[in-house]
């Protein structure tokens, strides 16, 4: 494309943000002469990027605020933003979220305006378009550049930093940022996280990313461009030490030879523990304690597992495909695929909800039980006839169709002798 003549001083500049050319895009000619230190240089060139697109786009922004916040945090354990992270979420904003026509906002504007652009923004900006939240490791330093590895893609950096590093740790160390790579360096846009690795959060991290991958079909280099909040999500999990909830289930249909070999294997198996009998299937889970639900249920006509933690997830598909090794499983829900599940498995995902609901009141203390248990009271004299008085008044004042199928899900699972 030829490029357009350029504008006078005082007139308005091309690049669409209405200051005059001397203010805005003419101004940044003195950064290509700037005599101080290299990082102070490409800072100011990003600022300079991201203050053109805020004053393009803020208004549009400002209307949507929530819920790109909300987006943000998806998959945080606390659904808050520290102050001094706000920059990594404006940077997914502007690089990574798509908006236009599937282009992100930064994209779209350098498509528009780029040709009007002076050369040192439009080579940031490009570079910025191009750049994406990752998780680098600390692999050495030397003349004012740290050495890092991108630990899900195994690409070595360098990265000029403003001062010098100065990390005094015997555990390595792992950076959550957005490295932007400039033809002669590469510098961190905004905020950068820091954290050990003293506790496996490495493994951690790339074995959650892997899966995702193989989990919604995409590569992991379009997941760290274009989902950047699941990045962020277990980067906080890692950091705060919080198991990561997939709400994970998945099924495979079965006839009454398939049924019959799963419960005989299932029963034979030491590692599992046959636990009732409800709503037509034969529930299983892990023998021992749980960290967290994790369940088998075979149904006459087809089986399901439902697991919240990856390492639950792996075991329980895994014994279900060593005893019938040619079924094809479809996932019923995950709470990274961001959808409900389709109509056709919706019955499937209800039964899992109402048996984890079940056994959470179970094990929840109730003020109208004299702050026990349910499973408490199952063990007193008539403690069976006052849940089923609680029920018939949650009954009353739940009068929903599924608030009524769970309720009655309830009844026939204290209605059994067998140990809760």
């Amino acid at each position: 494309m030829k490029k357009t003549q350029k504008p006078g001083r005082n007139d308005p500049c091309l690049c669409g943000s209405g200051k005059k050319y001397k203010k805005c895009c003419g101004a940044l000619s003195d950064l290509l002469e700037f005599d101080g230190d290299p990082f102070t240089r490409y800072s100011q060139l990003i600022m300079a990027a991201k203050i053109k697109l805020d004053k393009f786009y803020g208004q549009q922004i400002k209307k949507v605020n929530k819920e790109i916040k909300e987006h943000f945090l998806a998959f945080t354990v606390d659904k808050n933003l520290p102050p001094e992270n706000e920059s990594l979420m404006s940077d997914c904003l502007w690089f990574d979220l798509t908006s236009h026509d599937d282009d992100t906002f930064a994209f779209h504007y350098l498509k528009e305006h780029g040709t009007f652009m002076e050369n040192p923004l439009r080579d940031c900006l490009t570079a910025l378009v191009f750049s994406n939240l990752s998780v680098y490791e600390v692999k050495g330093y030397q003349d004012m550049h740290l050495e890092v590895e991108d630990i899900f893609l195994n690409k070595e950096h360098k990265v000029l930093l403003k001062e010098p590093w100065d990390a005094d740790s015997e555990n390595p160390i792992l950076l959550l940022g957005r490295l932007v790579n400039f033809p002669e360096e590469n510098v961190f846009s905004g905020m950068v996280l820091v954290m050990e690795n003293k506790s496996a959060e490495k493994d951690f991290l790339k074995q959650h990313m892997e899966y995702l991958s193989s989990l919604l079909g995409e590569k992991i280099t379009s997941l760290l461009k274009f989902n950047a909040e699941m990045l962020y999500g277990l980067f906080d999990h890692a950091y705060k030490k919080v198991l990561l909830s997939f709400n994970h289930i998945e099924s495979s249909s079965i006839n009454d030879e398939e049924r019959n070999l799963l419960l005989k294997q299932l029963a034979n198996n030491k590692d599992y523990t046959w636990l009732h009998q409800t709503g037509g299937y034969s529930w299983f889970h892990f023998s021992g304690e749980n960290r967290a639900y994790a369940r088998i249920g075979v149904g006459t006509d087809n089986v399901l597992f439902a697991a919240d933690l990856l390492e639950d997830i792996h075991k329980l598909k895994q014994v279900l495909v060593d005893i019938l090794p040619e079924k094809e499983w479809a996932v019923v829900n995950n709470r990274f695929r961001k959808q409900p599940p389709a109509e056709e498995l919706m019955s499937l995902w209800f039964t899992v909800i109402k048996d984890r609901e079940t056994e959470r009141w179970l094990s929840t203390p109730h003020g109208e039980l004299d702050k026990k248990t349910p499973q408490e009271l199952l063990a007193e004299e008539n403690g069976r006839e006052r849940l089923y008085n609680l029920l018939d008044d949650f009954s009353k004042s739940l009068p929903g169709k599924s608030e009524q199928e769970l309720i009655q899900y309830m009844r026939e699972r204290i209605s059994q002798r067998t140990s809760l």
